[in-house]
């Protein structure tokens, strides 16, 4: 169980390869012991929970205008060579 997030990930998708392949009501369990994968994550992937690296993000603030609004300020400050932000 042991790895980075993302080669969890590449061993959960191999098991849910070798889970579709044998075609019938799967044993979790078994499976997560066999593959060496965490059994909760295997489930929620087998139940259809997105990854979190493809899920949309939480509590962000700015929607993508305001975010790009924000670096054209900040950057045209930067080449005035004044600071952004007021004393």
């Amino acid at each position: 169980m042991l790895g980075t997030y993302t080669e969890i990930e590449s061993r959960i998708q191999r098991t849910l390869a070798a889970i579709q392949a044998s075609g019938e009501k799967p044993n979790l369990t078994k499976y997560a012991s066999d593959y060496a994968v965490p059994y909760n994550r295997l489930r929620r992937r087998y139940k259809g929970t997105a990854l979190k690296s493809t899920r949309p993000l939480t509590n962000q603030r700015l929607n993508q205008d305001q975010i790009a609004a924000l670096k054209t300020y900040i950057q045209r400050y930067n080449s005035l060579g004044a600071s952004a932000l007021h004393s």
